[in-house]
């Protein structure tokens, strides 16, 4: 029993990881003078999703530190891993229809 709860926690510390990499990245693409917008309306939007994209990776790092200090127990908090990676993929999806409204100009 206890090893399967390991493997639970390793599988989602590497998905964690993961999506806290591609957080990363997405914020240094979102620091490009290639993704400024053209309106005030696009710098609001801009600036709204590196704020999020911020926190999001800050609650990222967060739970990681949890994770691999075992101070985290999956099966208590499902849902908190579930919320983390859905609002990454929610961002993911806004800051690629930001791109593409940016580059449709």
């Amino acid at each position: 029993m206890s090893s399967n709860i390991q493997v639970t926690n390793d599988v989602f510390e590497i998905r964690l990881k993961r999506n806290y990499n591609r957080a990363l990245n997405l914020q240094r693409k979102m620091t490009s003078y290639r993704y400024e917008p053209k309106d005030y309306e696009g710098f609001i939007r801009l600036r709204n999703l590196r704020t999020e994209l911020k926190d999001l990776t800050q609650d990222q790092l967060e739970l990681l530190q949890k994770v691999k200090e075992q101070q985290f127990d999956f099966k208590v908090s499902e849902t908190l891993f579930e919320t983390i990676f859905l609002r990454y993929k929610q961002l993911d999806r806004d800051i690629a229809r930001y791109v593409l409204d940016i580059q449709k100009g």
